[in-house]
């Protein structure tokens, strides 16, 4: 995609409810059934088994000579994604989570513990950063 550090560590399901609560779990793996098709019907994926495959990685956004400074726009091979923040967004200058939705750029502003969630299909990108650090959990949702 370009050549800055990736700053990714893939986490299992396992490690990741280690981590969070049975209920903060279960609210995560809800957010796809709230997303809506072009046609606006609800897409049916409320529980783990609705789905193939889930995969969960942390990513970490830093303006360094060695981070990752911004996310260049692209879209993702799943069914949707839920991004949720582990820092506000005063912890950094930049980093803003960036979508591409009906025909226009939206900026989505998140505070820790907001999820933003999308269609895999959906080009999004993540703002270069001027100071500070963003971390993220991402979960995609394969169907």
């Amino acid at each position: 995609m370009d050549q800055c550090a990736d700053w990714q560590v893939n986490v299992s399901e396992d490690n990741l409810m280690a981590l969070l609560s049975q209920a903060a779990m279960d609210r995560l793996y809800q957010v796809p059934s709230l997303l809506e098709d072009e046609r606006r019907q609800s897409v049916t994926a409320a529980t783990t088994s609705a789905f193939e495959r889930v995969g969960i990685f942390l990513r970490v956004c830093e303006r360094s000579r060695e981070g990752r400074p911004w996310m260049p726009f692209h879209s993702d091979g799943n069914c949707c994604a839920v991004n949720v923040a582990l820092n506000n967004g005063t912890d950094c200058q930049g980093g803003t989570l960036l979508a591409l939705t009906e025909g226009k750029l939206s900026a989505i502003h998140r505070r820790q513990g907001d999820a933003a969630c999308h269609k895999g299909s959906v080009c999004h990108a993540v703002s270069a950063m001027t100071s500070g650090w963003r971390c993220s959990v991402i979960l995609f949702f394969h169907q």
